[in-house]
């Protein structure tokens, strides 16, 4: 077997709406944070302005649009201002998610929420609206019973969402009316929401309210040592120098680390005993099988990846939790990722490939155990890299 240097050019994709934290020529290491995402993803809204007008009509109204396409919007922010082209009585006006009618018969649409607008469809009054999240939001404690003048088993009544339920940022979380019959009388006290996210909790005798988002940071590393070539919408490409061999099958997507020759030989199965308490981010190689103790204690003991000549389907399925389908892997949500060099089953890995991995210990590897074997095949990657 003869593996040679080649330019490998991989991409790294990113989720929509990630953070480029990288410029096209910089280097990289496989440890190097290229891009960040957010979670929860912005979500998309669709909107309709004339939902505003008598009857959802604009025949009768000259439009005049405040904002288009790539503006942003606070909350509350005129979109579009609607004037009758004639004298409209205010009995016939529908003065929809306001909280007084105006004196005068202009509408405005405003947005519900902060976001950027997508797309604005003057004809059919549509727009297009991507909520902006601000994720240093995470969490605020609301203080109702001061706002409205009530605490205690009282406070119940008057709150208009509750533990568990979700909350729009400016939603109404508390109301409380001169008459205390409806929202249509004197106003004595509102409380909105901060900031978007759940309610964890309601303290009836201090009157407070508790919301929570879960925000979580997802980061995604370069895997090699490389240059960055290129940055688009999708992604980002980088371009390094390795040496690569391809396996059989694979499970639990990628990984990298460096490499270190767990087995003597080819025909050796690799147990629990082969791992050591420094194997933490190695990527071990083992030789005709790995067994399910050596899985778990390669798990707990922090290892990158293992790749063997074969392995046993139910020992597989064990290790990432579920059956998997050998047509389509790569997704699966294993501690590590597994790449099989040969067959299911007992299988010595190929001589000339245990010996090159064998040489090349302590070198940097990426793996990637994705797999697709019907149309646009896919097959496990094994990249030692150049330093």
């Amino acid at each position: 077997m003869k593996i040679e240097k080649e330019t490998i050019v991989r991409r790294r994709r990113l989720a929509f709406n990630s953070e480029v934290l990288v410029r096209v020529g910089d280097g990289v290491r496989p440890d190097t944070v290229v891009g960040r995402t957010m979670l929860p993803l912005p979500r998309l809204f669709f909107l309709t302005a004339f939902r505003i007008l008598p009857e959802s009509n604009p025949e009768s109204f000259d439009a005049e649009w405040l904002k288009g396409r790539g503006d942003s919007v606070d909350q509350l922010d005129a979109i579009a201002r609607f004037t009758p082209k004639c004298s409209v009585p205010e009995s016939d006006l529908e003065f929809k998610g306001f909280d007084d009618a105006p004196s005068m018969p202009i509408l405005e649409f405003k947005s519900p929420f902060p976001g950027i607008i997508e797309d604005v469809r003057e004809e059919t009054g549509s727009v297009l609206l991507r909520e902006l999240i601000d994720y240093s939001e995470r969490r605020a404690v609301v203080n109702v019973g001061q706002a409205i003048g009530v605490y205690g088993r009282k406070l119940r009544k008057y709150l208009r969402k509750g533990e568990g339920e979700f909350v729009e940022k400016g939603a109404l979380l508390a109301l409380r009316v001169g008459r205390e019959v409806d929202e249509n009388a004197a106003i004595v006290g509102r409380v909105r929401s901060p900031i978007a996210g759940v309610i964890k909790d309601v303290d009836f005798d201090k009157g407070r309210v508790r919301i929570e988002r879960k925000i979580v940071e997802i980061e995604l590393c370069a895997g090699f040592f490389g240059n960055v070539s290129a940055i688009d919408n999708e992604g980002i490409e980088i371009t390094a120098t390795g040496m690569r061999v391809f396996g059989t099958c694979g499970v639990g997507g990628e990984s990298y680390g460096l490499l270190r020759a767990a087995v003597a030989g080819r025909g050796e199965t690799l147990t629990e005993n082969h791992i050591r308490d420094e194997d933490v981010g190695y990527v071990l190689v083992g030789g005709a099988r790995v067994t399910s103790e050596a899985l778990r204690r390669a798990a707990e003991g922090g290892v990158s990846g293992i790749i063997t000549g074969g392995a046993d389907h139910l020992d597989l399925s064990g290790f990432i939790g579920k059956d998997f389908a050998v047509s389509i892997t790569g997704k699966e949500k294993a501690p590590f990722p597994v790449i099989i060099t040969e067959k299911f089953g007992e299988e010595p890995m190929d001589g000339d490939l245990f010996e090159f991995l064998k040489s090349c210990n302590d070198s940097w590897v990426f793996i990637d155990a994705t797999t697709h074997v019907r149309a646009g095949v896919v097959r496990p990657e094994i990249i030692i890299m150049s330093v």
